[in-house]
């Protein structure tokens, strides 16, 4: 487990060495989104004329190229498939899009994948098996915060990954939820040693925040984020796609590794022994 815990570590660290002058272009085109001026000159003067039509075409990009939601059907090879190709279609239509609604709703997800991929060159989301209180059960789509990824070094797509890394945040009540189900380690230990630490969400250092957490309100968000401990997810064949600006999916199949963090660095294993599911709130 000491050994798993290490490999984890030490990749995340190499990748968040690897992404330091990326995350500096990232926060400069946040700003840039969010019409902030930056230079020195700006913000010595009274004058804060700026230009929308960058974030305009942006938004007005993803809206165009996300009008509506994919209309692609599954075809029959043969009339006796057709049955069963009818019967795919209506389930996806009728029962898994209405109810992909994690964060959003479907269509507001897929604007949102191609607006940001066009602001970072590329954007990560997981596919995941959900099982929702009203009854759903079935594939739906969580937006990553970019900042949150740690991919391979060397890497040059999802497909060509051994692994990828995805950070989330977790109130201790999850934990408690964990303890309830089979196939989990050290879940009693986590809980007893979270009990007593007020969370890690909240001391983020500046290169992990984007723009809009630093500059338009970084006191209520520390104050919402207390509570919520990093727990680092490695996905071996990664359940994940990526958007780049081509708008070039690629998927790869589920596996994963999961640690728990604490700001302490006293760091415990939580392995399961099914499929792990790392859902939490998307930020920008």
């Amino acid at each position: 487990m000491e050994k798993l815990r290490d490999q984890i570590l030490s990749r995340k660290k190499v990748a968040e060495d690897s992404l330091i002058t990326k995350r500096e272009l990232w926060t400069e085109v946040e700003k840039l989104f969010h019409n902030q001026l930056t230079s020195s000159v700006a913000t010595s003067t009274k004058s804060r004329v700026f230009d929308p039509k960058l974030t305009t075409l942006v938004l007005e990009r993803g809206y165009r190229v996300m009008s509506q939601l994919p209309t692609g059907k599954v075809r029959a090879i043969s009339t006796n498939d057709q049955a069963t190709s009818t019967m795919m279609n209506l389930i996806l239509d009728k029962y898994i899009v209405p109810h992909a609604n994690a964060q959003f709703d479907f269509l507001t997800k897929l604007r949102m994948i191609d607006i940001y991929s066009n602001l970072y060159g590329n954007f990560f989301a997981l596919v995941d098996w959900d099982i929702k209180k009203n009854g759903y059960i079935g594939p739906d789509l969580w937006l990553l915060n970019i900042r949150d990824i740690f991919p391979q070094v060397g890497a040059v797509s999802i497909e060509d990954s051994d692994y990828i890394i995805v950070r989330t945040w977790k109130p201790l009540s999850y934990f408690e939820g964990l303890s309830k189900q089979n196939g989990f380690k050290n879940v009693g230990k986590i809980i007893t040693k979270l009990k007593d630490l007020s969370g890690s969400k909240q001391n983020r250092s500046d290169d992990e925040k984007s723009a809009r957490e630093k500059n338009q309100y970084p006191s209520a968000i520390a104050a919402k984020e207390a509570g919520y401990f990093e727990v680092l997810t490695q996905y071996e064949g990664c359940p994940l796609y990526t958007s780049d600006a081509a708008d070039d999916l690629l998927c790869v199949a589920l596996g994963s590794r999961r640690i728990l963090k604490t700001k302490k660095n006293n760091t415990k294993i939580l392995q399961n022994t099914t499929n792990t599911t790392p859902h939490h709130d998307y930020h920008t």
